[in-house]
């Protein structure tokens, strides 16, 4: 079986070429240079370019996941306040009998104007997309890459459904860096302990979140945690309007979210620090991070449900073990026609 890896790059040029070698267990798939700009895209360019019928489908994802106001907010965010979205996308066929061991992803980069312990400008690199798709699934307009997300959706909305009560709602997973529940639930002046789970009142979630987020100074630097709460604060209030007999809320585990197939949240970068000139490892995530410098993005190949998949083992970040979910948003990317049209001459396409 081939296997479709796809790169969604976000790029700011400086001074010279950044060049992005590709690497599966060590074997080199590819390697290429990035000359110019790869500003990025909206997911309303980025929905020009999917067919009418898969439309349908990432709406009805995404409005059985999402608040209504912020589904809204996604389709009309222009200056990329909640996500960064590639312009660049480049894709590469790889035969599954090398996805083994770990992806790498080298970035030779070190472009900036670095003087007497000073730098201004630099070239950086986001990769806002990372995902292994088998190349059948991308057959008859993508019809089984279809099916399987829409499989992998409706499985996990079962689970998620029968982990509630009739009374309970359980927040929502917000798709974000690693965040500090216990740091978010003080902030509403909430002392839980979170083994089990607690349920708080849904009436009392709701005054103290509005109540919270109405006193935020626009200088407080805690803008991703205002966004989860403003999240579920919408989330509550339309389960309460929807949904009968809603008395408590819970929140979602503090620490591990699912799988998403078929991308890479996560990932090793490993760098050479100058002073000692030993490599150093970090966990960055990958849409959401800038990247600048030479490193190399290292990620597990992996395989369950008979799919080869990409994986950081992280305990503390995500966990693939059980059901696997997808991302309603982020789910458009593998949609659009540059890639559903897929031939073994194509190697890099511009939404």
């Amino acid at each position: 079986m081939k296997y479709i890896l796809i790169l969604g790059i976000i790029y700011q040029y400086y001074k010279k070429p950044a060049v992005i070698t590709v690497k599966a267990n060590n074997r080199y798939i590819d390697q290429f240079s990035l000359d110019k700009d790869a500003p990025k895209s909206t997911l309303k360019k980025l929905r020009t370019h999917i067919k009418h019928e898969h439309l349908k489908k990432l709406d009805h994802w995404m409005n059985n996941r999402i608040p209504s106001i912020f589904v809204e907010k996604f389709l009309n965010d222009e200056d990329g306040v909640f996500y960064h979205w590639p312009n660049m996308i480049k894709t590469f066929e790889i035969d599954e009998e090398y996805l083994t061991g770990d992806l790498k992803i080298e970035v030779e980069n070190a472009n900036s104007n670095y003087t007497n312990g000073f730098m201004t400008k630099s070239s950086l690199v986001k990769f806002a997309y990372v995902g292994l798709i088998p190349k059948d699934f991308f057959k008859n307009n993508s019809e089984k890459l279809i099916t399987v997300l829409d499989r992998f959706a409706t499985q996990f909305d079962k689970y998620d459904k029968k982990q509630k009560t009739s009374s309970v709602w359980q927040l929502p997973r917000p798709d974000k860096h690693v965040y500090d529940l216990t740091k978010l639930t003080k902030h509403l002046n909430y002392n839980v302990d979170f083994n089990p789970q607690p349920m708080v009142p849904i009436d009392d979630f709701i005054d103290r979140t509005r109540s919270f987020l109405d006193d935020i100074d626009s200088t407080d630097h805690i803008a991703e945690e205002k966004n989860i709460l403003e999240i579920w604060l919408n989330d509550a209030i339309d389960a309460k309007t929807k949904e009968d007999g809603i008395t408590h809320i819970t929140f979602p585990h503090k620490k591990l979210t699912e799988c998403q197939w078929p991308m890479a949240r996560y990932a090793n970068i490993q760098r050479i620090d100058k002073k000692t000139n030993q490599i150093v490892t970090t966990v960055e995530h990958l849409a959401h991070n800038w990247l600048g410098g030479s490193f190399s993005v290292q990620i597990t190949v992996k395989k369950k449900h008979n799919l080869k998949y990409l994986f950081t083992d992280l305990s503390e970040y995500d966990t693939d073990i059980g059901f696997w979910d997808i991302c309603p948003i982020r789910s458009h990317i593998p949609l659009i026609k540059q890639i559903n049209t897929y031939d073994e001459d194509q190697r890099s396409n511009n939404t």
